[in-house]
């Protein structure tokens, strides 16, 4: 028998690469068929696989701590000294024999082929050694059995395996000392019945084999087969017998013989390494990356299925075909130095542009190497990898970073060079960036302020501040054009008022971040507005004052002196009646005409500055006007005043009258309504006028921009009550009509 060499241990035994983390070793330690073990620098056992404590009769848990000298102690010596050689020069011993006893199998030589070597270590991490160990123990005894025949007991050993007979007359089973220790048993009971022997195999195979045994008996053949035996201490043990029949003179059956292995670990080693075929077959056919051979011409010898199929071909398609037709055909040109750079170095790398079936280009990136160690003719081991999509994102993440930077700049221009406050605060209110601008306004530097909380920069005004941030972030809506006074504060913030817009910053989410804030003091334009509402309220005031003088002007001298004219065209007439019919006619008509125009003096008297305002109610100067223009307009005015309304101030009663004056006016001139409705209510000191009409309505939307300014009319009406610190609004759309609401508060 030709006796099986375990294959060298170099490859499984390279020193890792550099920078290899302590759980890459899982697989290898949970699927190799090998031992694995890494020991500290006092050879304290540090992890290990089920493998090695196998070996060694034990368990994971049991053998994790301990040394050689716990473990193993009849080969701590052998092995001890060459762990710490190992670890003194750095330099790993590879490929050496180890024999001796174990825990597992007191009194029986075992043999290993074993490699040591230092486990790469990062920074501030304490050295390790890794081994690792396959048991050949089978083969060494194959070979001296081949040597000398007289060791035939210990290659039965070596091989689990034992000899046997049957006497088919007593029906009694002869057992080697070998086979006697495979199946639990002392050499003294190699004797035993045929009872016993089926009692010893398991329930669910003693059909198969007395099937195979009948069989073979009846056609007088040789036979074998796999059959589990229970052992006296109730393990499961699988054995292959092979067996033949001896025949007498007269052809008849006296004795079977035959050698039984005992193929438990056998099988479980098979299992093992199907199992890691399987996993590494299933981890190449559905990678993603490519993983293929070919020979230096460029013809593919073999390649995994996915990279083909995203290609667009399955891997018979391209199995057999030259690399160089499915490249584009720039990079054909460049397949003969890709080739001699393999000759050359044994090794390239580099991108390269492939076309799949449909005509679209894709990027690999590939790592390729030369075989020529164990092969007739040299071959490339390839790998690559699709980076196409790596690629463009990371064009993707240029483009992106290009334009946060050209961002940045423009965010940094306008910190610089703009006329107003700007910062950006977090969800702590704390500042992160602040212009100069807004540095200036509280009083510090720019630098001061990073870090820093709203309430530890600006105290005096974090009342007014703080809830206006509790809202945006509670909203998620900024505010904008709020105006906030500081006139209660100290330097240097006093007497100033801005404009704060706060607008929140949102990630992709939709969560908010912070918020930038625009400052704006418009303390000088608060002062030209104040110092223009004083000029408009004096021109009202003084618009007042002239319309009262030009009232009583045409009240007392005008309107007497059209009197003191009726009286006289009255006299003419009585006094001398000479006159003739035409002349007494004209006298007639001069006196008609000096009545209209003494009635519309007295009407323009009382448009003016109606008398009532100062000496009656309000109800009643009302209802004259309205008595009047709804004559002269023809529109239907409903007036509704409650009776219980009250007398008020003469300054409220001329405001709500000349606001009714205005409005009536606006909704002749431009409403075209036929129907308006004036009301007034009153609760304590709080008095609300509303005036409204049907009419065709009007635009208040400013983002129309309709360039149409605000009427002067409005304006006064606006300004007449802000001086009694009242509100004005206007209710209006197109075609909706328009409701002008007044509401003051008697001091």
């Amino acid at each position: 028998m030709k006796s099986r060499r375990s294959p060298p241990l170099v490859r499984a035994a390279a020193v890792p690469r550099r920078g290899l983390q302590f759980d890459d070793l899982s697989p290898f330690f949970t699927a190799a068929p090998a031992g694995f073990v890494l020991m500290d620098s006092q050879l304290r056992i540090l992890r290990a696989n089920a493998e090695m404590a196998d070996m060694l009769g034990s368990t994971v848990p049991e053998i994790l701590g301990k040394t050689p000298q716990h473990v193993a102690p009849l080969l701590a010596p052998t092995v001890e000294p060459i762990l710490l050689k190992v670890f003194s020069t750095g330099k790993p011993k590879l490929n050496f024999r180890v024999s001796g006893e174990t825990p597992k199998s007191p009194g029986v030589i075992r043999h290993w082929l074993a490699s040591v070597f230092l486990v790469p270590r990062r920074k501030n991490q304490k050295p390790r050694i890794g081994g690792v160990a396959i048991e050949v123990t089978s083969q060494a005894r194959f070979e001296r059995m081949s040597k000398d025949h007289s060791l035939l007991t210990q290659a039965e050993e070596m091989a689990r395996l034992g000899s046997w007979e049957h006497d088919c007359a007593t029906g009694n089973e002869l057992w080697s000392p070998n086979l006697c220790r495979i199946l639990g048993r002392t050499e003294p009971e190699g004797q035993l019945s045929q009872s016993e022997f089926w009692a010893s195999l398991h329930p669910g195979d003693r059909e198969m084999v007395r099937g195979v045994i009948d069989r073979a008996m009846s056609e007088k053949l040789p036979y074998e087969y796999r059959a589990r035996f229970i052992l006296p201490d109730g393990r499961e043990r699988l054995l292959h017998t092979r067996a033949r029949v001896i025949l007498d003179s007269e052809n008849r059956l006296v004795r079977r013989f035959g050698v039984t292995q005992d193929i438990t670990e056998k099988v479980e080693t098979e299992r093992k390494l199907t199992t890691t075929e399987e996993r590494y077959r299933d981890l190449v056919e559905n990678s993603a990356d490519l993983i293929c051979t070919h020979d230096l011409d460029g013809t593919l010898l073999s390649m995994n299925d996915r990279p083909a199929r995203l290609l667009g071909y399955r891997p018979e398609d391209l199995i057999g075909r030259r690399i160089p037709d499915i490249l584009l055909p720039q990079y054909r040109d460049q397949f003969a130095a890709y080739i001699a750079t393999l000759r050359r170095e044994a090794h390239v790398e580099g991108l390269v542009s492939v076309r799949t079936r449909d005509g679209e280009r894709r990027v690999w990136e590939y790592r390729n190497t030369l075989r020529t160690v164990g092969v007739d003719i040299p071959i490339v081991r390839g790998f690559a990898r699709d980076v196409t999509d790596k690629l463009r994102a990371e064009r993707a993440i240029q483009e992106s970073e290009a334009l946060a930077t050209q961002h940045l700049a423009e965010l940094n221009a306008i910190y610089d060079t703009a006329p107003v406050g700007l910062c950006f605060v977090d969800r702590d209110l704390r500042y992160v960036r602040v212009n100069d601008v807004l540095a200036a306004t509280n009083g510090l530097p720019a630098s001061a302020h990073i870090g820093r909380s709203i309430r530890e920069v600006i105290p005096d005004l974090a009342p007014q501040v703080v809830p206006m941030y509790a809202g945006v972030f509670a909203s998620g809506q900024p505010i904008q054009n709020v105006e906030l006074d500081s006139l209660a504060s100290s330097e240097p913030w006093a007497g100033h008022v801005w404009n704060v817009s706060i607008i929140p910053l949102k990630d992709q989410a939709g969560s908010i971040l912070g918020c930038n804030v625009v400052v704006q003091d418009i303390t000088p334009l608060k002062k030209a507005e104040a110092a223009l509402r004083q000029l408009s309220s004096q021109l009202i005031h003084i618009q007042d004052q002239e319309r009262h003088r030009i009232s009583r002007a045409l009240h007392e001298t005008l309107a007497q002196d059209l009197a003191g004219l009726q009286m006289l065209l009255g006299q003419i007439v009585r006094k001398d009646p000479r006159l003739s019919p035409a002349i007494r006619q004209s006298l007639h008509e001069c006196s008609t005409i000096n009545r209209q125009v003494m009635a519309q003096i007295r009407t323009l008297s009382y448009l003016l500055h109606p008398p009532s305002l100062e000496t009656g109610d309000l109800s009643t100067t009302l209802k004259w006007y309205i008595a009047g223009f709804s004559e002269r307009s023809e529109i239907l005015i409903d007036l509704d005043v409650p009776e219980t309304f009250g007398p008020l101030p003469t300054e409220y009663k001329l405001v709500l009258f000349r606001v009714m004056q205005e409005c009536l006016t606006n909704v002749h001139r431009h409403s075209r309504s036929s129907w308006a409705g004036v009301r007034l209510t009153r609760e304590g000191h709080d008095v609300r006028m509303e005036i409204a009409d049907r009419g065709k309505g009007m635009d208040l939307n400013p983002s129309n921009n309709s360039n149409t300014p605000a009427g002067i009319g409005i304006l006064e009406m606006r300004e007449r009550v802000k001086q009694l610190r009242g509100s004005f609004q206007i209710d209006a759309a197109p075609g909706q009509g328009v409701r002008v609401r007044v509401d003051l508060h008697i001091q």
